[in-house]
């Protein structure tokens, strides 16, 4: 992403007198100049634009988040070898992000000079091919490509991020900032629900989808339902304006001389901090729900784990709103992300001997420990990903968040491959004397918590980067 997209999304940490600094002239037939009375303070909430905003970023987060519950038994039905399954979900998982590494820069290139809606479109075509594309794999690689291609195809991520602050003023850009986090926690709800009941529908449902084409790709109707649904909400595309503005923006801070973010260690230490932890959450995310269904874990269905990772969701929404703001608030980006880590090791302990308990006790006890898992997930990531924006001055805000999303992207199309792989050998060795099983694969994501613990500390992370670079100079 370029750098004056993520000047418009940044700006909503300024403050009002801040605010009124960064004020640029109206420029006669510029769309995005035409759209400069829904960011001057005091304006109204815009409900419909954003609730339509909202619904894309939804849209864009569920393909990652129906796979959840059926991945594993599609891999399965793919013939593949039994030790391997976890690394080839791994590997369909991870799909998607790889895509979007590649091509993030340009979609965010094209969102500059040709428009953010014209990039929305392209996104939201791209989730209704390639999902439906998706649904009818008959085999891993066919699947890993049409993931590829669907996260290739997607510039949606961070162009609806910018989209929400630009039509927001300043006393509704925090909710703006927000979406893409609140949709995930959403997605939490919907998307594994989506996956778990509509997967294999001439099993479950056999009066409607027996003998019909259903039958013969089981697990299509999940990504269809999601491509059905972009398909009419593009047509809400038509309604939204333009906000890209059509010349040049000059730099309220022209005439200081920055640093070179390529030799500003803060930010560096930062990025790799932040990309740690994201490979640490990628990698369980993906890893759970495999685990929840396979022989050597909790052998729920695929509803089950749907029906929990749902009820999570509300809970992250929750949080998300409500107390993390409080707590950064009240502590800091540093001490929170920290503690974040700490607690997520603790709450990692049990996870090897829960397949142990059973009836009732397992369900809640699980609950209860993915709830608070996913939530201190949440308010690290959250946390680690302000301090990135606080090593840099604000004039590099743009550029500093073009390089962290290639990274962070990068992780998290890595961390389903390596997480997928670790797995497999978790469950190929579940009698050895060292970490047998389940304890090899929560050890390593414990691992992972421990160094970037670690990583929050001085001298490793210096602690000027508790606060805005920009309240500084």
């Amino acid at each position: 992403m370029s750098q004056s997209s993520f000047n418009a999304l940044c700006e909503g940490l300024l403050a009002p007198e801040d605010e009124e600094q960064h004020q640029t002239h109206i420029v006669e037939g510029c769309p995005g100049c035409k759209c400069s009375h829904l960011q001057r303070s005091g304006a109204p909430f815009p409900r419909g634009m954003m609730l339509v905003v909202l619904t894309m970023s939804m849209l864009n987060a569920l393909p990652i988040q129906i796979l959840y519950p059926f991945l594993y038994f599609m891999v399965e039905d793919f013939h593949v070898d039994k030790r391997k399954i976890g690394t080839f979900a791994g590997l369909i998982a991870s799909g998607y992000m790889v895509g979007r590494t590649a091509t993030g820069f340009a979609w965010g290139y094209m969102a500059d000079h040709h428009g953010r809606k014209p990039v929305i479109f392209c996104g939201m075509l791209s989730l209704i091919v390639f999902n439906a594309l998706f649904g009818v794999s008959t085999s891993v690689w066919m699947a890993f490509i049409t993931r590829f291609l669907l996260g290739a195809g997607n510039g949606l991520f961070a162009i609806l991020a910018v989209y929400a602050t630009e039509i927001s003023s300043i006393e509704h850009r925090p909710f703006g900032l927000s979406t893409n986090t609140i949709v995930w926690g959403l997605g939490l709800i919907i998307g594994p629900s989506i996956g778990g009941f509509l997967s294999k529908p001439a099993e479950k449902y056999p009066g409607l989808f027996e003998n019909t084409f259903f039958d013969r790709y089981p697990y299509l109707l999940p990504p269809l339902a999601l491509s059905l649904f972009t398909f009419f909400l593009m047509f809400s595309l038509l309604h939204l304006p333009e906000t890209r503005h059509n010349h040049i923006i000059a730099s309220p801070n022209k005439s200081e001389k920055s640093n070179s973010i390529f030799r500003n260690y803060s930010f560096w230490i930062s990025n790799v901090v932040y990309c740690l932890w994201a490979f640490h959450e990628i990698s369980y995310n993906e890893t759970f729900p495999l685990w929840a269904v396979s022989p050597g874990g909790l052998r729920w269905s695929s509803q089950t784990v749907g029906l929990v990772l749902a009820f999570t969701g509300v809970c992250l929404v929750f949080n998300m709103l409500f107390i993390f703001p409080m707590l950064i608030n009240r502590y800091g980006p540093i001490l929170v992300a920290r503690t974040g880590t700490v607690l997520s090791l603790i709450v990692l302990v049990p996870y090897p001997f829960l397949p142990k308990l059973q009836g009732v006790a397992c369900y809640v006890t699980v609950i209860i420990v993915i709830v608070i898992k996913t939530g201190l997930s949440a308010v690290t990531i959250t946390a680690l990903f302000i301090l990135v924006n606080n090593s840099v001055e604000i004039s590099q805000l743009g550029t500093a968040n073009g390089i962290s999303t290639s990274l962070v992207s990068l992780s998290r199309a890595l961390g389903p491959s390596i997480g997928g792989f670790i797995f497999s050998c978790a469950q190929a060795r579940p009698d050895t004397t060292f970490l047998p099983g389940n304890q090899l694969l929560f050890s390593f994501l414990g691992g992972f918590a421990i160094v970037v613990f670690l990583g929050t500390w001085e001298p490793i992370l210096p602690s000027s980067t508790n606060k805005p670079k920009f309240h500084h100079v």
